[in-house]
């Protein structure tokens, strides 16, 4: 298993993540994702400054540079979740 993480910043200076927060972006994540990202689990966490993510990606991807590439396309298709709309995208990184 592969592991990618991101961080989501909120678009207000003055916003701070709560936990209900942090698991609407988690649902949101996985109504988004579909089984070409490989997905085994993903993890949301609030924080002062925004929403820490986890993917866990299954090896069968190829290697960390696919399932970062994956995580990221699965954060672009959630980007329309009302919920994702409160926070700015970021880069991954493992």
């Amino acid at each position: 298993m592969y592991v990618a993480l991101a961080h989501l910043a909120p678009v207000a200076a003055a916003a701070v993540p709560t936990d209900a927060d942090a698991r609407l972006v988690h649902d949101a994540l996985w109504a988004h994702a579909t089984p070409a990202h490989q997905l085994e689990h993903v993890r949301a966490r609030a924080e002062a400054g925004g929403i820490t993510l986890t993917f866990f990606v299954n090896r069968r991807v190829g290697g960390p540079e696919q399932a970062k590439r994956k995580s990221a396309d699965l954060l672009r298709r959630a980007r329309s979740a009302t919920v994702l709309s409160c926070f700015g995208i970021p880069h991954l990184h493992s």
